[in-house]
């Protein structure tokens, strides 16, 4: 016998809907030559008698199917016993007939005002469910609001994206479930301007606000915070949680990477990626690029160039980088180009990288502002470099618009 849990509501109409009808045409086929009063009889008791079996069979209430298929709303019962009262017969019939079935004993009437009465309140308590409903629910408005807003960061286009979301915090601030989805996407975009301070400040004031609302995207922002500042007894704590409770299908060993890459202990992070990759498919080459382009960073290793290169190359050709991503990547090509130009070595061959560097710090200049203070002047000086590879009286105007102090230019 399945119990209640094993039916949902859909299921259940489904099967009565089924069964019923199954019976009646049966019925039909049996009463041929019986008169239409007899016949109606007979549909009325195949009704309750397949009613009160199907009920035991699935052991459930009378009343429990009322409420969930037909009257799962106060509000709306107490809305059609007013306007029953104020003047449709049969509504009145129905309602005064279940609420004799469940104990409570009413007498048909006709009492406008009582009724008048009674749809004004199931009215004022669907405002005030569908009030605490869009308190507590995130609607879809705001879900498809905030991917578009995303969408459009993880673009480049920030401004825009960053003045949409502050409309939508402004607009929803009322709603607990939107603001934390809004908060959320705010606390992700400041990471990836390299707002740290702000980043703690909003994980410390979602954890304490929004604490059963926490998700994997939540944690993933934190454990990004407790690898910068190398705080590594936190970090395995917090992806033991991703992986155990929100089921992250990142290997283990993604984790550790990770914490080596972005904690700056980047020999550390390649002897764990070059052991990972030994025996793995997916080589994580994004990350494999980033610890090869900070090694030759620092060693200037054609063999760290070359491995930077290869990884970089074929995660461009078969994945899709967002906008943060290529730029991370083109940087690496252009860097490669003034050094080379410092060196009075050609860097004719990193021309059109160059180039792909200056076009995409071009698309997002008047909105270096909203970069921490170090990346704003790292973004201005590499634009000036790019242009002094490029352009070179295009570089003297934009020189001129730059805080002298901010500059360090060849």
């Amino acid at each position: 016998m399945p119990s209640k849990k094993d039916l949902s509501e859909r299921d259940i109409l489904f099967k009565v809907c089924d069964e019923l009808e199954a019976q009646i045409n049966s019925s039909k086929n049996n009463s041929k030559n019986t008169n239409a009063s007899s016949f109606k009889r007979g549909i009325w008791k195949i009704m309750v008698d397949f009613f009160q079996d199907f009920l035991n069979k699935n052991n459930i209430s009378v009343k429990e199917l009322l409420f969930k298929t037909i009257f799962k709303s106060i509000g709306k019962v107490i809305v059609l016993s007013g306007i029953g009262l104020v003047g449709i017969p049969f509504i009145d019939l129905v309602i005064i007939s279940l609420l004799n079935f469940f104990g409570v004993s009413v007498e048909l009437s006709n009492n406008p005002k009582l009724g008048v009465l009674l749809i004004v309140i199931g009215l004022i308590y669907e405002l005030i469910i569908y009030w605490i409903d869009k308190k507590n629910n995130p609607n879809n408005g705001v879900v498809s609001q905030l991917e578009h807003i995303k969408k459009d960061f993880f673009n480049g286009e920030i401004d825009n994206a960053i003045t949409h979301l502050d409309n939508a915090k402004k607009e929803h601030n009322l709603n607990k479930n939107s603001l934390y989805e809004i908060l959320m996407l705010e606390t992700e975009i400041a990471f990836q301007l390299g707002q740290y301070d702000d980043i703690k400040e909003k994980l410390v004031y979602l954890e304490k606000n929004f604490n059963k609302k926490l998700n994997d995207r939540f944690y993933q922002i934190q454990l990004s915070v407790y690898a910068l500042v190398k705080d590594k007894k936190n970090y395995d704590n917090v992806s033991t949680k991703l992986k155990q409770e929100f089921s992250s299908n990142q290997p283990n060993e993604y984790f550790e990477i990770v914490f080596y890459l972005n904690s700056g202990q980047i020999k550390e992070a390649k002897n764990l990626y070059n052991d990972y990759i030994q025996n793995n498919d997916n080589k994580l080459l994004y990350i494999g690029g980033l610890i090869c382009a900070n090694l030759h960073m620092d060693t200037q290793l054609d063999d760290d160039y070359e491995k930077a290169d290869l990884y970089y190359a074929k995660y461009l050709e078969e994945k899709q980088p967002n906008f943060f991503e290529r730029l991370e990547i083109y940087k690496f090509y252009s860097r490669t180009a003034f050094n080379k130009l410092l060196l009075n070595h050609s860097n004719v061959e990193y021309k059109e990288k160059v180039e792909n560097t200056r076009e995409l710090l071009g698309s997002i200049k008047n909105s270096f502002h909203y970069f921490n203070t170090t990346h704003k002047i790292f973004l201005e000086n590499h634009y000036l470099h790019c242009l002094y590879v490029l352009e070179k009286q295009e570089f003297v105007n934009y020189y001129k618009t730059i805080n002298e102090d901010e500059i360090d230019v060849i």
